[in-house]
């Protein structure tokens, strides 16, 4: 008997700290399931894609402030509409930005932005319309 007894009051006492490994345990699973859901979060936040190669007008022209440490700088977008409806936003530099006017036409090609006063021609077969990439 005082040696169960005995055996009992030590296993007691070894047995204490098993709450920690149980909390640091449960702890990691908390953190681990809240880096899935945030990231989970970043990868569906993640902008539409847009055609690569697209003959659209321009609908509207924004000018935005971006604020960094560094300083502030101007972010200038064109609202472009292509013929099937869809509507997106282009990043432009400034001198496009200045040249841009609602009503004009916006083509990119081959990765170069042109824009006019009338509805560009048909874009060749088998140019880089397939391919996406973020807005």
């Amino acid at each position: 008997m005082k040696w169960s007894r005995r055996f009992r009051e030590k296993r007691q006492r070894t047995d204490g700290p098993r709450w920690f490994v149980d909390g640091f345990a449960a702890t990691l699973c908390v953190m681990a399931l809240a880096t899935f859901v945030l990231g989970g979060y970043a990868y569906f936040k993640r902008p539409p894609v847009v055609l690569r190669d697209f003959d659209a007008r321009v609908v509207d022209k924004s000018l935005t402030l971006s604020e960094t440490w560094l300083g502030t700088r101007p972010v200038m977008h064109l609202l472009v509409e292509t013929s099937e409806g869809r509507r997106f936003r282009v990043s432009v530099t400034a001198d496009f930005y200045e040249q841009a006017e609602v009503g004009m036409w916006l083509s990119r090609r081959w990765g170069e932005l042109e824009l006019s006063r009338e509805k560009p021609p048909p874009a060749p077969p088998g140019g880089e319309g397939t391919r996406f990439e973020a807005r």
